[in-house]
């Protein structure tokens, strides 16, 4: 149920990338790039290697943890705190439009 809804969140924030040529939506849309990587850096390697397998690589929380050889309940804990992290740095979508 929770990566339903941060995989929603992830969709929502998705479909807010400006997807026009002009270059005040490319300077937007290249800000945010740089702010999530800026977040993603910050988080610890094994919390990056979870939400790149569970959000870039499209596994369930199962399939992760065949992947990294953890016990499920280790990814689901690693993505909740990844995520708080993240959310932290990131602040709301509200907050990274402005």
């Amino acid at each position: 149920m929770q990566r339903q809804k941060y995989s929603q969140e992830f969709k929502d924030q998705a479909r807010n990338v400006p997807t026009t040529d002009d270059p005040v939506s490319r300077l937007i849309s290249f800000e945010r790039e740089v702010k999530v990587r800026r977040a993603l850096a910050t988080l610890r390697q094994v919390e990056r290697d979870v939400i790149g397998a569970a959000y870039f690589g499209h596994l369930t929380y199962r399939q992760v943890s065949v992947k990294l050889n953890l016990p499920e309940g280790t990814v689901k804990s690693r993505m909740r705190l990844a995520l708080v992290r993240l959310r932290v740095q990131l602040g709301r979508v509200g907050e990274m439009a402005a």
